[in-house]
């Protein structure tokens, strides 16, 4: 219980290093596996999330959906840089390598966003034919593994993002989305079919 504590702390505390000066007001948080789903407020923003920290403890893997139209959703990287940000907006576009256990990997570019006043960068996917399967990838793996250059610096970045509780998680936030008023939902088609997978295999 105390390791689920600390590792729900850290977490929250990278949502926060997100919202940077804004201070959204989170509500019905549940833990599911490595995995955490809530929703967000302010004013009239409103946004469902689901989300996991990398086990390099820097950053953060979500996935966002946002009412009324729930068929839309974001797959970001939240990482602390520890350097204040002076502005807010999309400063670059990063070439990004994503592996999914030992399935195909992905390449794609991910918009780089800085709010000012925050210690992190937003990394969001940028791959809108890729998008869907990414996100049913995610569902059904057990770990996510993406590679990368940080901007303004040498080394490379690997991130490794645990997978156990990604279903419950996103399939929750989505329904979130679907209960809040004025959803439009999936009218056109249902969502996949999202069972796990009995083939992905275990990283030390």
């Amino acid at each position: 219980m105390r390791g689920t504590r600390r590792w729900v702390s850290a977490v929250l505390f990278f949502l926060g290093s997100y919202c940077g000066a804004v201070d959204f007001n989170v509500y019905e948080q549940q833990v599911s596996g490595s995995w955490l789903s809530q929703g967000m407020e302010l004013g009239d923003e409103t946004a469902f999330r689901a989300a996991t920290i990398g086990e390099e403890g820097q950053s953060v893997l979500a996935v966002d959906y946002f009412p009324p139209d729930c068929s839309r959703f974001l797959i970001t990287i939240i990482l602390s840089l520890g350097v204040v940000q002076s502005a807010t907006g999309i400063v670059s576009a990063l070439p990004t390598r994503l592996r999914i256990d030992d399935r195909p990997a992905y390449e794609f570019v991910m918009a780089v966003a800085t709010e000012y006043g925050s210690d992190a960068v937003s990394l969001h996917i940028y791959a809108p034919e890729e998008q869907a399967a990414i996100l049913k990838e995610l569902m059904e793996g057990r770990a996510a593994r993406f590679e990368f250059r940080i901007p303004g610096q040498t080394q490379v970045f690997f991130g490794r993002y645990p997978l156990a509780g990604s279903r419950a998680a996103i399939t929750r936030a989505l329904g979130m989305c679907e209960a809040a008023p004025g959803a439009e939902g999936f009218p056109e088609e249902p969502p996949p079919d999202l069972e796990p997978g009995e083939d992905a295999p275990d990283y030390d």
